[in-house]
């Protein structure tokens, strides 16, 4: 017996959506049998689910691989470059210095001494630091892992400051032990260290975190060694190791391809950094004394929070989960009590001969002395007595770097109870015959003002972001 209905479409709860709509569509009658079938039955069909929900992990902090990976699918190579960008600034930065090291266990022997991860696949260079056993700074370096020519072992190079290298390679020997690496200095007219940006860099940088140019064009500068991004700040540019001592003969042929391309003194280096905020060298983080997280070392992607033992780590991972950074180094603005309070940095925004006096005499990078306490003005704006707010290290003109208490002298809050600055406060520094390069700069006073860049205030926040905890229910059996 066949009987013959109409059936509406059967509402499943396992039919997905796209078979709903299919059955919706067909609106012609079926025909229902209560005859058995001849034919065997066939095995139930697994369910198909067109739509599938992708599952993300949880976002953690940027790294430094994060951001190179944003700038760059490739930040250097051992191929023949060109960096082919107008305006194209480059400075020889002879104030650094190369040491080599290689050998089978040279990333392990590295792992254990400095504070960011070495990863033996890794061929992007990156910044780091080498800590003594309490947690202080020793040195700020930058790692070039690079492919040595007829061995198979990983090698890099180490960038230090010149007048620490000596210090380093000690330091380095120390604690070979039994370890199969060799350590070596990089002879100076063998290759050096160079610094390269654009002024668009700079332009980006104060919008955006992206002022670096996201790929860097092929070309046949035969005279470069390795390329890799600065990712101390956002848009602060490149280093770049390049082959042979001397500009003419090293640089003539790339100057020719790029006629917009200029060699700048050192200073206007140190410039720069300044204004962005980038310490470097024993003189603005004291060996032995300044902190890594005080000197910015974490901001700038030179501290791998999450890979294992080194020499310095207890008191960096415990201020890390624990503490607090109640100072930072900040670019700082100087002027005197007749001149406007200045209200932020740019490229532009500095004078070069700027002095107390007209007598007053300076070197290249600092004639106000480094290590000189900070102070807040009272009304009358004369420095007071007490506590400092910041110690002043290291400047060109009215631009330069300063150890600040954020809370004091900055709008910014990094604990639950606050600090004492107040809106309005402004603080200065006051010179003594015993400080000052000559008498006539006795008693003079010449005010400061600090500028947290937006870099810095952005990547600290990060850092301060702690993940929230799951709760966890103990069930009673």
């Amino acid at each position: 017996m066949t009987i013959s209905i109409a059936l509406r479409p059967s509402l499943s709860s396992y039919t997905c959506a796209r078979c709903l709509l299919r059955q919706a569509s067909n609106s012609n009658a079926r025909s229902l049998s209560t005859a058995v079938s001849r034919q065997p039955r066939k095995a139930k069909s697994s369910y198909t689910f067109h739509h599938r929900l992708t599952l993300e992990p949880t976002p953690k902090g940027p790294t430094w691989q994060d951001y190179a990976a944003r700038a760059s699918r490739r930040s250097y190579s051992n191929q023949k470059k060109s960096l082919s960008c107008a305006n194209l600034q480059l400075a020889k930065l002879t104030h650094r210095r190369l040491i080599s090291l290689s050998g089978q266990d040279a990333p392990k022997f590295l792992q254990g001494l400095t504070t960011n991860n070495v990863d033996p696949k890794t061929t992007t260079a990156w910044y780091s630091a080498f800590l003594d056993a309490r947690g202080r700074m020793m040195w700020d370096t930058f790692i070039y892992p690079h492919t040595a020519p007829n061995s198979a072992d990983w090698s890099c190079y180490i960038e230090v400051d010149a007048t620490e290298a000596e210090n380093l390679l000690k330091h380095l020997k120390r604690h070979k032990l039994r370890s199969k690496i060799q350590i070596g200095f990089v002879d100076e007219g063998e290759m050096g260290v160079w610094a390269a940006w654009t002024d668009q860099a700079f332009a980006d940088a104060n919008t955006s975190l992206t002022g670096v140019p996201r790929e860097l064009p092929e070309g046949d500068f035969t005279v470069c060694s390795m390329v890799a991004y600065d990712f101390r700040a956002p848009g602060f540019g490149w280093r770049l190791l390049l082959r042979g001592a001397q500009v003419p003969g090293g640089l003539s042929e790339f100057l020719h391809l790029n006629p917009l391309t200029t060699v700048v003194e050192l200073r206007s280096y140190h410039l720069r950094r300044y204004i962005y905020g980038v310490p470097e060298g024993p003189i603005e983080m004291p060996p032995a004394s300044a902190l890594p997280m005080e000197s910015n070392v974490d901001v700038m992607h030179g501290i791998d929070f999450r890979k294992g033992c080194y020499v310095g780590q207890e008191l960096t991972i415990r201020t890390k989960h624990t503490g607090v950074v109640r100072k930072r180094i900040l670019p700082v603005q100087l002027y005197q009590g007749s001149e406007q309070l200045p209200a932020d940095l740019e490229m532009g925004n500095y004078n070069s001969e700027w002095s107390l006096s007209t007598t007053a005499t300076h070197s290249d990078n600092n004639y106000i002395p480094s290590g000189m306490d900070i102070k807040q003005l009272d009304e009358d704006g004369t420095v007071k007595r007490g506590r400092a707010a910041g110690k002043f290290l290291v400047g060109i003109g009215n631009v330069g770097l300063a150890l600040c208490r954020l809370e004091m002298m900055t709008d910014m809050k990094v604990s639950a109870e606050g600090g004492g600055g107040r809106p309005g406060m402004q603080f200065g520094i006051k010179y003594s015959a015993a400080d000052g390069e000559s008498a006539s700069q006795d008693g003079q006073e010449v005010r400061v003002k600090a500028i947290v860049p937006p870099w810095l205030r952005k990547r600290e926040m990060e850092l301060r972001q702690k993940p929230t905890s799951k709760r966890v229910e103990w069930a009673e059996n």
